[in-house]
């Protein structure tokens, strides 16, 4: 099986890309693909989001990626990691 990575990434807030992560996210779920969502946001509001869904659909795995003392990011701490 084949391994994707998409980025969703926009430094204005309030342009939609936890509302654009969230749908891939439920889409490739629903597809039967493995599916990990990210959340590097310090609110958190995909993993929020993931916590309020129902039980009986499609599994999508969430992880915290915000940096423990938020602040201001740098180019390294958006790689995605290697396989």
């Amino acid at each position: 099986m084949r391994t994707h990575t998409t980025l969703v990434i926009n430094p204005k807030g309030g342009s939609g890309k936890t509302t654009v992560a969230t749908n891939l996210a439920s889409y490739f779920a629903s597809m039967k693909v493995p599916t990990t969502l990210m959340d590097y946001d310090p609110q958190g509001s995909s993993l929020n989001w993931l916590k309020q869904r129902p039980m009986d659909v499609a599994r999508i795995h969430g992880a915290n990626a915000a940096p423990a003392k938020p602040g201001r990011m740098r180019s390294f701490d958006m790689r995605v990691p290697e396989d």
